[in-house]
């Protein structure tokens, strides 16, 4: 059994039990459910129901029905997990409950995957949000962690399904809407777009109270050090080195831009990417121009500089729930300078100079990545000095919330994406190691590592689908909510630098709005 299978099991042993519940049985029109269409063949389709339940529990799903591909019972992790954070509950406060029925339509065994995931987490939110469903409409589309709702193949085949079978409303991913008569094609963009079918209402009111960061929050300047050092890091190698970038000029501009607004995060993470660029144009420099042992040289002095700063242990973690998030997030940048260091080891014994350039990428990007932990390792111990900060109520609680979020979207992605390549690669490394930290009491580093976990999968899944849903919907809701209880340190600071990003690159918005989406949904549930 290679690696990747192995972890796959182990995934899928930990993650669920792959069985009907014995209490779960479906009988239409009661509960919550709706109709699944599935592609059989190349040019035909047909319908299932799809029932969920939610009960008390400890964050296991189950699955049932005999219709069921690997993907499909990795998907229901994923749809347990977007409504979840989307319905502000605990994910390790219920036990989740799919099954899939067959309506007798010849569908193969292993034809449901993951395009049902939507379906699943819609159902899921109106669980656990005790929302009664007086629709039972068909829908399509595969559940993005934080509750959009992704392309899938097959529409045109399923719309023509779900009308001959008499449904009269089909949901479907924005972008994918076909003309069918006599069937309303309705395109919807999240799983709250989506309830309103089966709920007749707008479901926003159910999702909580949103409020406004509190003003000791936003006079927090703990990133403006970070953007001057990181900004003056940046000048200093472009001056030294002749560098000349107009894409450098352009991120220190929008960082100067961010800063002049007390954005300080913004700018600091626009000063991060100039820093990045500038070390990339200053190693491809260095290494073309020396011969290939030199090159290794280079490179191996390099390495062998950053390895401490993969290993340093930050002090002050416990000190508040702002300086235990600091915390997590120096792990969590470890993490990645150390499977930075992994690779440019690998590759140390090149023998052609056209393997310098990703070499020279990588190692642009660990030396910067160097600088952001010991930045963030500072952040822990001026955090842990803010007499006003949250305190840390139930500290294992959260790592267990956090190590079921990690474990369920590690295991939807890896359902889906093909295993081997580096992003896959590196989801299963952080999955590795969050259990070793859970094992090892390391409950900080747990935190880390799972939402390396959780946004890497976001990212496989291909949520990031020029859409930005998350970043302008989704992400301001809990965030907003958390704001009401204990306001998270690096959710608005994250949530505003996507503001800023909104405006220069929707597409890297989206992507970092999950960051946020994690760290709000664990802060509303401390």
């Amino acid at each position: 059994m290679s690696r990747s299978e192995g972890l796959s099991l182990a995934l899928l042993l930990l993650g669920t039990l792959m069985l009907a519940y014995p209490a779960l049985t479906y009988s239409p029109p009661a509960g919550y459910w709706g109709y699944a269409p599935a592609v059989v063949g190349s040019t035909s389709g047909a319908l299932s129901n799809l029932s969920v339940r939610t009960l008390p529990g400890e964050g296991r799903y189950y699955v049932g029905g005999a219709l069921l591909g690997y993907d499909f019972q990795g998907s229901m992790g994923g749809a347990a997990v977007a409504a979840a954070i989307v319905a502000g509950k605990p994910l390790t406060s219920f036990d989740y409950l799919y099954y899939l029925e067959d309506l007798g339509y010849n569908i193969t065994f292993r034809a449901a995957g993951p395009s049902g995931s939507a379906l699943a987490s819609t159902l899921t939110l109106l669980s656990l949000l005790n929302l009664r469903a007086v629709n039972h409409p068909a829908m399509t589309g595969m559940i993005g962690l934080g509750g959009e709702v992704l392309v899938v193949g097959g529409v045109n085949v399923k719309a023509k399904a779900v009308k001959s079978y008499g449904i009269d409303t089909f949901l479907v991913p924005v972008g994918e809407a076909v003309p069918v008569k006599g069937l309303k094609v309705i395109t919807v963009e999240s799983i709250i777009d989506a309830a309103k079918y089966f709920t007749n209402q707008n479901v926003t009111a159910a999702l909580g109270e949103v409020c406004n960061p509190p003003e000791e929050l936003k006079k927090l300047n703990v990133f403006e050090s970070h953007y001057k050092k990181l900004y003056d890091m940046t000048v200093e190698l472009m001056k030294k080195y002749n560098i000349n970038s107009t894409e450098i000029t352009k991120n220190l501009k929008f960082a100067r831009w961010a800063a002049e607004e007390g954005n300080y995060y913004a700018a600091a993470s626009y000063a991060f990417t100039a820093l990045i660029n500038a070390y990339t144009i200053y190693y491809n420099r260095l290494l073309n121009v020396s011969s290939i042992d030199k090159a290794k040289d280079v490179i191996k002095t390099e390495v062998d500089g950053l390895k401490r700063y993969a290993e340093l242990e930050p002090s002050g973690c416990g000190a508040n729930y702002w300086s235990a998030e600091a915390c997590a997030a120096v792990y969590n940048r470890e993490f990645r300078l150390k499977e930075m260091i992994k690779f440019l080891e690998a590759h140390a014994n090149f023998t052609a100079p056209q393997s310098l350039s990703s070499v020279a990428s990588t190692l642009a990007r660990a030396k910067a990545r160097a600088v952001s932990v010991e930045l963030w390792a500072s952040a822990v111990e001026e955090l842990a000095q803010v007499p006003y900060a949250p305190p840390i109520r139930d500290l294992h609680a959260l790592a267990r919330e956090a190590y079921a979020l990690g474990l369920a979207a590690a295991r939807y992605a890896l359902s889906v994406v093909p295993p081997g390549n580096a992003l896959t690669n590196q989801i299963e490394d952080s999955v590795d190691e969050m259990a070793k930290a859970m094992f090892d009491g390391n409950f900080f580093k747990v935190i880390g590592l799972s939402s390396f976990a959780f946004e890497n999968s976001a990212d496989a899944l291909g949520s990031i689908q020029n859409s930005t849903v998350v970043a302008k919907e989704v992400m301001p809701l809990v965030v907003g909510r958390s704001y009401c209880r204990t306001p998270s340190f690096i959710a608005y600071n994250y949530s505003q630098y996507v503001g800023s990003l909104l405006r220069t690159d929707p597409v890297a918005a989206e992507f970092l709005a999950y960051t946020a989406l994690y760290y709000a949904h664990l802060a509303e549930l401390n």
